[in-house]
């Protein structure tokens, strides 16, 4: 701990500054990297056996015939489903702010499992109410996204103001 040393001031020009989004709110960066994206959003407490929510109180799952056999309660299942509504809201509100920070250049990276023909159909498909709220990660996304404002399922390319590259677990 005595070998710890304080952050650069941010005045101090030509540094590299690493913080998390939360930290980076309001601030704008020449280059912005945000890494990670392509893991699952962390639902450990909507998943949880026990739920305390504000309007449902305690939920619980029902033992109707010992504690073998079981299933979610109907207000575990309308806390769980307020949780995940509250999850994907703030990871869209995090994504908003990382991809809002950079002044010339934003990199997004982050691993995922697919084929080619997986990561074509990710990027054909719509990107609508449902399909936000069903994310199961930001590449969910992400790739919707990209597929509809670059009309194609390219592995590389330039488009506008942008440009994207992918590698396969080969490269």
């Amino acid at each position: 701990a005595s070998m710890d040393l304080e952050p650069a001031p941010p005045s101090v020009t030509e540094a590299v500054a690493l913080m998390s989004i939360h930290q980076s709110k309001g601030l704008e960066f020449p280059v912005v990297v945000a890494a990670g994206l392509g893991r699952k959003f962390n639902e450990q407490d909507v998943n949880a056996a026990l739920v305390v929510d504000e309007e449902f109180g305690v939920c619980l799952h029902v033992h109707p015939h010992g504690p073998e056999q079981r299933y979610a309660s109907l207000p575990l299942q309308l806390a769980r489903k307020g949780r995940r509504r509250e999850l994907r809201a703030e990871e869209l509100r995090l994504l908003y702010v990382a991809c809002t920070r950079a002044k010339d250049r934003l990199i997004l990276t982050g691993t995922i499992r697919a084929t080619v023909e997986k990561f074509a159909d990710l990027m054909d498909k719509e990107l609508n109410g449902e399909r936000i709220a069903a994310a199961k990660g930001m590449t969910d996304w992400l790739f919707p996204w990209l597929g509809r404002r670059v009309g194609s399922s390219e592995m590389r390319g330039i488009a506008d103001t942008f440009g994207w590259e992918f590698w396969s677990a080969e490269d």
